[in-house]
């Protein structure tokens, strides 16, 4: 009974593979599509080993080169002992409202304008 469920999952991996793969060399023929001298007519008989090899080696430039990946940090607010416990308290919601919101917002926006 495992083996037909592990055929199964692997028939929708090769499956989805190829997906990717067709995807691929339709995004390298809708790219270069203006240019007069790219032969397309090499992609209708590649084996699924050429596409699988292309798709490696492709690189989709439709999506934005600037890294998605990190964060930032923002430092906290340096604990007084001298506040107390409420004080310090206070002062740490009045920052995250008045400093840390603000700048997340900023950082959020920086970050939006640079993937469009």
């Amino acid at each position: 009974m495992g083996n037909l469920h592990e055929n199964t999952a692997v028939l929708k991996e090769l499956d989805s593979i190829n997906n990717i793969v067709n995807e691929s060399v339709q995004l390298y023929k809708d790219y270069y599509e203006s240019d007069k001298e790219e032969d397309f007519n090499i992609f209708d008989n590649l084996t699924s080993k050429d596409k699988t090899v292309f798709l490696s080696v492709f690189e989709n430039n439709t999506i934005s080169p600037a890294s998605q990946d990190g964060f930032v940090t923002v430092p906290k607010r340096r604990w007084e002992n001298a506040f107390g416990l409420w004080n310090n308290f206070y002062y740490d919601f009045n920052e995250l409202r008045n400093r840390v919101i603000p700048k997340a917002k900023a950082i959020s926006n920086n970050a939006a304008l640079i993937n469009v």
